[in-house]
């Protein structure tokens, strides 16, 4: 089950070819091995993205991870900006 994670870094740049919002996030993480997830609304011209993660399955040695991941977010043409949201963090970016 996906849990919310601490967003340390964010950035929202437009991709030429698509005009879409591709947005980026590092995260800190407990242990290696997360898998991240973005989930995105869009009301208006503003993408709400909350940004949360699976952690590995079984034994993982307990060392903080920064993993990183990108995600083109859908229905982002006509947005201007993005709020991420994870864990004890917010990020509001201008595209």
């Amino acid at each position: 089950m996906a849990e919310p994670v601490k967003v340390i870094s964010a950035t929202a740049n437009r991709d030429s070819p698509t005009n879409e919002v591709v947005l980026t996030v590092t995260a800190e993480v407990s242990t290696p091995g997360w898998n991240l997830q973005c989930e995105s609304s869009v009301s208006g011209t503003l993408i709400d993205a909350s940004i949360c993660g699976e952690g590995p399955s079984g034994f993982a040695a307990e060392v903080i991870s920064h993993p990183r991941q990108s995600w083109n977010l859908p229905g982002s043409m006509t947005a201007t900006a993005v709020r991420v949201h994870g864990l004890n963090s917010e990020f509001d970016l201008n595209v």
